[in-house]
């Protein structure tokens, strides 16, 4: 019985098929495994902010009740731990990397403050840019600051948001806080009218961060107990003007 072999062309004709549909499928896959990442971490957070209403009201009507000193009060209210798509950690957890959001109780625990750190690690929004922070339901109950700021080389204008100018090389706006804390995070958004790059800095934590011309936000993550807090942008483009709006510091 003589069996048929393949014909180079025939294995050729297999490999380009094969290729197209490669082409064809990846993109298509992890445009959809990006899109499952942003819908599940939506979906987490939805439920843990449901999770802190429970909890609070859970001790009764003509009771007073208050949000959890942490997340992980919230292990025994919910079904099953909320996982960050991104890091396969608990979102509860009070390690802000893993979690992917940071959690405060504010005034005693009658209010609170959720704020997304997620970084964009499957670029959603596909700017080549994977240092902004992924789009989140948050909460925040914080006051701006957007005062106070002490410039060299730059003009800010504007309360709610800032409009920086560069005047000159080697510009910076800088604010210090006296506070002792053991650890904060800074969240902002910002803007300009060309793409370009600007640094910022809490204290020691330094980034460079491209600057788009649609409001992007940021998170700045500083893990270290310490009395002054200090924060800086810097590098302002000349010729370029810069806005930074929802400039929120929050203690650990």
């Amino acid at each position: 019985m003589s069996h048929k072999a393949f014909t180079l062309t025939e294995l050729l004709v297999v490999c380009v098929v094969l290729g197209v549909v490669v082409v064809i499928a990846v993109p298509q896959f992890m445009n959809s495994y990006t899109s499952f990442r942003l819908k599940v971490f939506d979906a987490n957070i939805k439920e843990i902010k449901t999770a802190l209403e429970n909890y609070k009201t859970e001790a009764g009507i003509n009771v007073a009740s208050f949000y959890p000193t942490k997340l992980e009060d919230l292990q025994e209210i919910l079904a099953k731990t909320p996982i960050n798509p991104y890091t396969n950690k608990s979102m509860l957890s009070s390690t802000v990397t893993e979690a992917g959001i940071f959690y405060k109780p504010i005034g005693n625990g009658a209010n609170y403050t959720l704020v997304c750190t997620q970084r964009d690690t499957d670029d959603a929004d596909h700017d080549n840019n994977t240092k902004e922070t992924i789009p989140c339901n948050e909460t925040i109950n914080y006051n701006l600051i957007t005062d106070n700021w002490l410039t060299n080389g730059v003009t800010f204008t504007g309360t709610s948001t800032i409009t920086a100018i560069a005047l000159s090389p080697n510009n910076s706006g800088i604010q210090e806080l006296h506070k002792k804390v053991q650890g904060v995070v800074l969240l902002f958004y910002i803007r300009a009218n060309e793409k370009t790059q600007i640094g910022v800095s809490l204290n020691e934590h330094t980034l460079d961060l491209p600057v788009s011309t649609e409001w992007q936000k940021y998170t700045v993550i500083y893990d270290s107990p310490t009395n002054i807090i200090r924060i800086q942008f810097s590098d302002f483009p000349i010729n370029n003007n810069i806005y930074i709006k929802d400039i929120v510091l929050i203690d650990r």
